[in-house]
């Protein structure tokens, strides 16, 4: 579709893992510019929104042949954000809910094989990439993993001395804080981005995304029928 390597491998890392956080995460790996970035996010924004209404539409028509512990499992495997999983699941029943965020989470861990097999094929290319020789070690990804654990295991840990109650307030403390980060780094994002290249490439970025979300509901819909009955 004449993007370059970089944009195409943004939008389909927002498609296929975590939206808006994998390409942040994604584009701290490849240096890319921070527009392409920007329009990466963009398509995650508007699809990743647009399933979140379509599916629970789509299944309460009884339009999809699925349990809803099958939905749950559809809806995690193919929606953009852990909060458009959770919406979209929230309006089936607890169960698909509580399934769907589950094997979000999955999707979600991925991200750190995934940005060190970037990594290593930036490296393995760099006549090609030659500002960036160095292997990229995504350390960020380590710690969102230690702070997933970490989280799982809280109770057990502290909770022979610390309130139920106020560890729930930290944690919730810390969500509020990582989404203030979260809008920071996006408003850093669009203060960089020039509207003019935006524009020029953000039309063919939009159809592969389009592509990638039609390639999700139909692919992702037939390998849940199929595991699943």
């Amino acid at each position: 579709m004449g993007l370059d390597k970089d944009l195409s491998m943004l939008v389909a890392c927002g498609s296929a893992v975590c939206g808006a956080a994998a390409v942040l995460a994604l584009e701290s790996v490849l240096k890319s510019p921070p527009f392409k970035g920007v329009v990466a996010v963009g398509t995650v924004i508007v699809f990743g929104l647009l399933a979140m209404f379509l599916y629970p539409f789509v299944y309460n028509l009884g339009w999809v042949p699925l349990s809803p512990l099958g939905e749950g499992v559809y809806i995690g495997a193919t929606l953009h954000e852990v909060a458009n999983v959770a919406g979209a699941a929230s309006g089936i029943s607890l169960e698909a809910e509580k399934v769907a965020v589950t094997i979000k989470m999955v999707r979600v861990i991925m991200l750190i094989p995934l940005l060190l097999a970037v990594s290593f094929y930036l490296k393995s290319t760099n006549a090609e990439h030659s500002h960036k020789v160095k292997l990229q070690v995504p350390w960020f990804a380590f710690i969102f993993l230690g702070m997933v654990v970490l989280h799982s295991y809280l109770q057990p840990l502290f909770g022979g001395f610390v309130a139920p109650e106020v560890l729930q307030h930290g944690v919730e403390v810390l969500r509020f804080g990582s989404v203030l980060c979260l809008v920071c780094a996006m408003g850093a994002l669009g203060l960089q981005v020039e509207l003019k290249k935006f524009l020029s490439l953000g039309g063919r970025a939009f159809v592969l995304a389009l592509i990638l979300f039609v390639v999700l509901i139909f692919a992702g819909f037939a390998l849940v029928k199929v595991l699943m009955g």
